[in-house]
């Protein structure tokens, strides 16, 4: 969390992804590229037992390094995503920032905040990560701060910006 002084008592909180889940990603992307590794070469392997015929050493090296560079790149845009998305929250409104190449920007007023919940998992309550959705009845849409750190906290926070809101405090299933 990244609190920056805008006015004298008044503040913006940059909210970002929990980095529990980037974590996941990496570790699911080296899962993914040992056991796609592996089939290769098992499948590889098998087919020449049963073709008789010596597969070159040079095939499984090749075969490793292009599943190196698949890994990196998924690691790199998982990386470049979790950077590139973050919520700004201010006294009177949310900003989304999305994107890595082609990026999206809105902006959602509080005033006219109606219902706010906080959905959290049990890995959430684990890892302190949730979502917190607010509900617009002029937008009639709900704005969802997905798999944020302390989302409790933050939920506090609106909730001090807009003693209206009804909270509404709900696990995820």
């Amino acid at each position: 969390m990244e609190e920056q002084k805008i006015h004298q008592n008044s503040y913006s909180y940059t909210v970002r992804k929990t980095p529990v889940l980037l974590v996941a990603q990496i570790v699911f992307v080296e899962i993914l590229v040992l056991v796609a590794h592996l089939s290769i070469r098992f499948v590889s392997l098998w087919i020449a037992g049963i073709l008789e015929y010596e597969i070159p050493g040079i095939f499984f090296t090749v075969e490793l390094v292009i599943m190196q560079f698949v890994g990196v790149y998924l690691i790199v845009m998982f990386v470049l995503q979790w950077v590139n998305t973050y919520y700004v929250l201010n006294p009177k409104e949310v900003i989304v920032k999305k994107g890595v190449i082609a990026t999206y920007s809105g902006t959602y007023e509080l005033a006219n905040l109606q219902s706010m919940s906080v959905l959290q998992g049990i890995f959430g309550k684990i890892f302190n990560y949730g979502t917190i959705k607010l509900f617009n009845p002029v937008l009639k849409e709900d704005l969802y701060l997905s798999d944020i750190s302390n989302p409790r906290k933050y939920a506090a926070i609106i909730q001090e910006i807009e003693p209206e809101v009804t909270p509404i405090i709900r696990k995820q299933r």
